[in-house]
């Protein structure tokens, strides 16, 4: 038997309007932009693209908002970790200085200065064995720039490097004990 529209009663009606309105305004959250509105304020469906999106840059705008916003920037944290294939989380507080290992929940992170330029480091992330899909973003949280996004190369062997400026964003993010990591 089909319905048509002719054949349901008014309060049906009603009923199937409120759900194609909700219906619509799924459709317009999940084509939000990945930068805060012109109004300056960032919707869920921009965090929630960043965070899920491994193409979708951590734009300096919402990386802005995210600083000055503490509740929103862990909003941010928790929907990275939600679906995070790692974690490290920050080290001892009473620890100082660089780290240039940090370990997570099956994979490690090494910082190796460049033998042929002093100048750089590479970021090894040993992901031991896995099964199914590579992690293709590094989030760094914390630090200074406080919100980071890094997008990873193909690992090769279970292994990711990086060739990074000495003093990139995400060379010293990744030495600085207060940040937590996150792989996805």
């Amino acid at each position: 038997m089909t319905t048509t529209w002719g054949t349901l009663t008014p309060q049906q009606r009603a009923v199937a309007a409120a759900a194609f309105e909700a219906l619509e305004t799924l459709d317009a959250l999940a084509a939000a932009p990945a930068e805060p509105a012109n109004d300056g304020r960032v919707r869920f469906a921009d965090l929630r693209a960043v965070a899920t999106d491994p193409d979708r840059p951590l734009g300096a705008g919402l990386a802005r908002a995210l600083a000055a916003d503490r509740r929103l920037g862990a909003d941010f944290e928790r929907l990275v970790a939600r679906r995070a294939a790692g974690h490290i989380r920050a080290a001892a507080a009473a620890d100082t200085g660089r780290l240039s290992v940090r370990e997570g929940n099956g994979f490690r992170i090494t910082l190796k200065p460049s033998r042929a330029d002093g100048a750089q480091v590479y970021v090894i992330i040993d992901l031991g064995p896995r099964t199914g899909e590579a992690p293709r973003s590094l989030f760094v949280c914390g630090g200074e720039p406080v919100y980071q996004k890094h997008g990873l190369p193909a690992a090769n062997d279970g292994v990711v490097q990086i060739l990074a400026d000495a003093g990139s964003d995400l060379v010293r993010g990744l030495a600085d004990r207060r940040t937590e990591v996150f792989l996805r």
